[in-house]
This record gives structure tokens, C-alpha cells and sequence, in this order.
């Protein structure tokens, strides 16, 4: 199944508002949750990777949205089974991988400048150049990778959501 591309649009102080708690956690690498400047699971070249941000409830609206989009457009009930926010520096990547222990993907762009980096899924030969506010939703076993972020100081921020069909989700 090739990846579905929709849309959540929001306030404009709503993306300032992610991008600010993405960064100030990124300025706290010690911080429980955080990750910063370094390899990420499925080898992520990232500038920062924040699962969860542990104990901040700021990305709960967003994921309420994702969540009610995937499941009207999937007609079938997921559950969160885990979530992360990611920010791409200049010349961030990920490499090409899948995701084990999920049934799908959810990958929603909170800002996304030109020639931040498209996603491509290699077995099917599909690229998409992300936009902010964009939802692309694919299943998890499906090989995927982001090209690196070519936007010079200006960073790209995302937020991705895996979901299981069987109930099941880690805890946060």
C-alpha cells in the first residue's frame, strides 16, 4: 500500500509554541526523554530526538488530531503505541529502515521549509518533499528513509506516532 498524504492545519502560534518546547528540551540534553546531536534508534542523524518529552503535555492536542485523522482515514481502530518529535538541522538524515512492533506509521510535519529533506520509500520508489501541516501515514513495514536537511539554519520539525491494532502501547 502506497503511503496516504493528507493535511492538519494549524495556528500559526500553535507551531511557534512545538517548535519553542522542541527546542528549549534540546538545549537541556540531560534531561530525561532527550536526545541531542546524535544517532537516534533506526539510525536517525538528527539534532534532536525527544521521545515523549516526558512530563510535558504540550504535543497532547496534536496527537488527539493525528490520532482522529489516521483513524477516520484507515476506518479501523489503532492505538498510540509510541511517539517521538524530531528536529532537522543542516545535513540531518535518517537511514532507510521499517518499524517492528507496529502495524502503521503516522509522520506529521509541524514545520517543514523547502529542501528540509523528502521522505522516500525506496521498494516503491516514492518520494514526498514534505510541507508544514503535511500527515503522511504509511504502513510500518514498509522501508522508508529522509533525505538530509539541504535548508541552511533553518530546521525542520516533525512529530511521528507508531500505532498497533492489538490495544497494546508503551507506557509515558
Amino acid at each position: 500500500m502506497s503511503p496516504i498524504v493528507t493535511n492538519i492545519t494549524l495556528d500559526p502560534n500553535d507551531i511557534i509554541k512545538l517548535k519553542n518546547v522542541i527546542s528549549e528540551n534540546a538545549a537541556n540534553p540531560h534531561k530525561e526523554g532527550i536526545a541531542v546531536s546524535g544517532v537516534a534508534p533506526a539510525g536517525a542523524y538528527c539534532s534532536t530526538y525527544s521521545p515523549y518529552l516526558l512530563g510535558d503535555d504540550s504535543f497532547d492536542f496534536l496527537r488527539e488530531m493525528v490520532d482522529e485523522k489516521v483513524r477516520d482515514i484507515l476506518q479501523e481502530e489503532v492505538n498510540v503505541y509510541n511517539w517521538w518529535v524530531m528536529k532537522y538541522k543542516d545535513g540531518d538524515h535518517v537511514v532507510e529502515h521499517a518499524h517492528s512492533r507496529v502495524e502503521w506509521v503516522a509522520v506529521y510535519y509541524i514545520d517543514a521549509p523547502v529542501g528540509s529533506g523528502e521522505l522516500y520509500f525506496p521498494d516503491i520508489n516514492v518520494s514526498i518533499k514534505p510541507k508544514t501541516g503535511m500527515l503522511v501515514i504509511h504502513d510500518a513495514n514498509l522501508v522508508h528513509g529522509v533525505r538530509a536537511n539541504s535548508s541552511p539554519n533553518i530546521d525542520r520539525y516533525n512529530m511521528v506516532i507508531n500505532y498497533r491494532t492489538d490495544g497494546t502501547s508503551e507506557s509515558f
